[in-house]
């Protein structure tokens, strides 16, 4: 089985772990996204205290690393967000549809004491089947 690492120059640079993981079987890969925080290449937090500004990024971050891995939104089957104020989930929600308006992926929330930076609202990690055809080199 084929296994690929993936850290795109857009996305701020891992720390002990990597951003995308992509596997394969035959005909298709299944691509691992790690949990993703609203920042940008630099690793700079975007808009503190703004939940949709944060989850915004945090989705770019996600279709970054698809891209990498020759995937795009659509390829998302589990997506995973853990929240730290679950007052917020209805404007999550609110870009989710907008995101996937139809035929979204599995999706678990769930609510945590916080996140490795103080000042992260979300953190999105997912999962994708990217079709071999389609897949980057």
């Amino acid at each position: 089985m084929r296994r690929d690492v993936f850290n795109p120059p857009t996305m701020a640079p891992p720390g002990p772990y990597s951003h995308v993981v992509r596997i394969g079987p035959a005909d298709a890969d299944l691509v691992f996204i790690s949990g993703q925080i609203g920042t940008d290449a630099d690793g700079s937090l975007i808009g503190p205290g703004d939940i949709v500004a944060q989850s915004e990024r945090a989705m770019r971050n996600i279709e970054a690393g698809l891209a990498a891995a020759g995937g795009q939104l659509t390829d998302i089957v589990k997506l995973t967000s853990y929240l730290v104020d679950f007052s917020r989930l209805s404007e999550l929600r609110a870009l989710r549809d907008r995101l996937f308006p139809s035929d979204p992926p599995t999706s678990t929330t769930v609510q945590v004491a916080a996140l490795f930076s103080p000042d992260a609202l979300i953190e999105v990690d997912a999962m994708a089947v990217v079709p071999r055809d389609r897949v980057a080199s």
